[in-house]
């Protein structure tokens, strides 16, 4: 085979292969350019939320308190690195949480006493509240491991609570603290998959540093650019052929 045909034969098999990650890319941008970014992150719908005023220093419970309910709950005051006095789901409470900014404990402003986990109802309630339209939840389940990949790298134990509607519409209550973590749907599922296509990573769905892109996306820059060689190899070939062919000028 002749080297420009072997050329030719090479590049139209790598523009193939090409071609299938570039139509993800552009089917991507095009899902991306077409969904509503609110619609993806359901604030459609959303309620507004008038959070009571947090207690006043008065009236707090004394720090010393807070650490015996840790001591008797067997927690290290060590390990907390945050005490947070805030509006979190049902109304204002004390956080503990760990150098990563995770709750490990929620206790009473006022008292001093730990709070317990939500129940399946406390989430329900919880995410129904989330919503500015009457709803209800239809399940909650308590995930304190291996959550769902829709909520990766979000904080545990949750209770993820499926709610009624069309909108296939599920909303992640922590259960220590009652606070939405997060919101799913069924636009949110679709850009995600198309997100995933889009990076190429195919299990976590998060990095953009990674061998399969860089190697897609130089192959990708080969592919075009060689193209752009190719044509001008085949052009050259008929320039040269029609200037041969040309009648020569006429002596003055």
């Amino acid at each position: 085979m002749k080297p420009r045909k072997a050329a030719y034969v090479v590049h139209r098999w790598l523009a193939l292969i090409v071609s299938l990650q570039l139509l993800a890319w552009s089917v991507g941008g095009l899902v991306f350019s077409l969904l509503d970014i609110k619609a993806v992150r359901a604030e459609r719908g959303m309620a507004e939320h008038h959070p009571p005023p947090l207690p006043s220093a008065e009236r707090l419970a004394p720090l010393s308190v807070i650490g015996d309910a840790l001591s008797a709950a067997n927690i290290d005051r060590n390990k907390v690195m945050s005490l947070t006095l805030k509006n979190a789901g049902g109304g204002p409470i004390w956080i503990a949480s760990d150098s990563d900014g995770v709750a490990i404990l929620t206790f009473d402003p006022v008292s001093g006493a730990p709070l317990p986990r939500l129940s399946p109802d406390g989430a329900m309630a919880a995410a129904a509240r989330d919503r500015r339209l009457a709803t209800r939840g239809v399940s909650a389940e308590l995930i304190e491991a291996d959550p769902p990949l829709e909520y990766r790298g979000k904080p545990l134990p949750v209770y993820r609570v499926e709610l009624e509607g069309e909108e296939r519409l599920t909303i992640y209550i922590h259960a220590l603290t009652g606070e939405v973590m997060a919101r799913r749907n069924r636009a949110w599922r679709v850009f995600d998959f198309f997100w995933m296509l889009h990076i190429m990573d195919y299990r976590e769905r998060e990095s953009f540093n990674h061998w399969l892109l860089t190697g897609a996306s130089a192959l990708a820059v080969f592919t075009a650019a060689s193209g752009l060689v190719l044509w001008g190899w085949r052009l050259a070939p008929r320039s040269t052929a029609a200037r041969s062919h040309q009648p020569p000028s006429p002596r003055p």
